[in-house]
């Protein structure tokens, strides 16, 4: 389980920039749309320092992840080749 930070002090929230922020719900929109929407409540009271209105939205969030973390896997080179195989002759036989 992700467990936020007790406190993070001003001068670290400060020095993240803006784009830093909004990384986490445009990864996590990849995989849900739901979880994504979640992640972007968070970064508010996130970037405001308020540590006590993260707790839950990190724990609904980390129970969402657990669901969609294991339907992905990595590829083989096999699989990749495989893949592309398919795509090229599929785009051959237009």
């Amino acid at each position: 389980m992700v467990r936020p930070p007790s406190y993070v002090p001003p001068v670290v929230r400060a020095a993240a920039p803006t784009t830093w922020r909004h990384k986490l719900s445009s990864v996590v929109s990849v995989f849900s749309t739901a979880a994504g929407a979640l992640a972007s409540d968070l970064e508010d009271p996130a970037a405001a320092g308020q540590p006590g209105a993260c707790r839950p939205l990190v724990a609904r969030l980390s129970a969402m992840g657990s669901r969609f973390v294991p339907r992905v896997s990595t590829p083989s080179l096999a699989e990749v080749e495989a893949a592309a195989l398919r795509v090229a002759q599929r785009d051959r036989g237009r």
